[in-house]
């Protein structure tokens, strides 16, 4: 899984081993106001939860979720933080 930002003046790129992701989430933000999609690393000493992107609508968010999960064979599970 990679992520590329651009412009990449704040955050820089990253990829993950496709094994190494269990899960994709969506979550709201109220503060800036966006929809986040988020995964879940499985790293050494254990998780980390990545922000991939963020969308301006619920549905556009769920979307994403949805096909990065098809794409990467992974079953949909609800996770806590879920919005």
């Amino acid at each position: 899984l990679s992520v590329m930002w651009r412009p990449r003046k704040f955050k820089t790129n990253q990829q993950f081993a496709n094994r190494d992701v269990s899960q994709l989430y969506v979550k709201y933000n109220p503060n800036m106001g966006y929809w986040g999609v988020y995964a879940i690393v499985d790293e050494g000493y254990g998780q980390k939860h990545v922000n991939l992107t963020a969308v301006s609508t619920a549905s556009k968010a769920k979307y994403l979720e949805q096909v990065i999960e098809s794409h990467m064979n992974i079953q949909d599970v609800v996770v806590p933080e879920e919005s």
